[in-house]
């Protein structure tokens, strides 16, 4: 794909509030490609994105009540943004993202507020009767570049560009080791634009 292209497929990307979501799906990427090459609609780009999405988050989160963890109904509400339920009881996700597989455990009434992104290689669970602002960002995973990857330079350790072609697991196998739950408990509040790190319980 020429330089052009991409960039001109960037900007669009850029310009939509899902764009994490985009950035993180190659299905979704196919489709602003199409967009920017007119054989796509607007309408039915926002159609495809609305589905990819709805089963991402239903694959990756689920509802506590009680002790029960539930496969939810996922809905996208004018006000709350994204909402999960079952048939009792419900959670707001409010604009989230969840750029990869995870697995999201979140109790009753709980509320997060416009967007966030949470990237749980290992569990994220926040109680019943929780409070999250805007703008709240959390990983299981190391995110603070640990010292035992073979490098901190991008050229080394993204796949894009990795110099050495040492085995991806041996990558995996350390990350792994390095992630911990989060856990947010039950009736927590959490201001505006907040980064929750790997271990942490509040």
């Amino acid at each position: 794909m020429k330089s052009k292209k991409i960039f001109e497929i960037d900007q669009v990307v850029r310009s939509m509030a899902i764009k994490d979501w985009i950035y993180s799906s190659p299905n979704l990427l196919e489709l602003v490609e199409k967009l920017v090459d007119g054989k796509l609609s607007l309408q039915d780009f926002y159609a495809f994105s609305y589905q990819e999405i709805k089963d991402r988050i239903k694959k990756s989160v689920r509802l506590a009540v009680g002790r029960k963890e539930n496969i939810v109904e996922v809905e996208y509400h004018i006000k709350y943004g994204w909402t999960i339920s079952n048939k009792k009881e419900k959670a707001f996700l409010g604009k989230i993202c969840i750029p990869d597989d995870a697995n999201v455990i979140v109790g009753k009434n709980s509320y997060l507020s416009g967007c966030s992104t949470i990237r749980a290689f290992n569990c994220m669970r926040i109680g019943s009767y929780s409070s999250i602002g805007d703008g709240f960002y959390t990983s299981t995973s190391p995110d603070d570049h640990p010292y035992q990857m073979l490098s901190q330079n991008y050229a080394l350790n993204c796949a894009d560009f990795r110099l050495f072609k040492w085995e991806k697991s041996i990558e995996n196998s350390i990350i792994s080791n390095l992630s911990r739950d989060v856990y947010v408990g039950n009736d927590v509040w959490i201001g505006r634009n907040v980064r929750c790190f790997s271990g942490v319980s509040i």
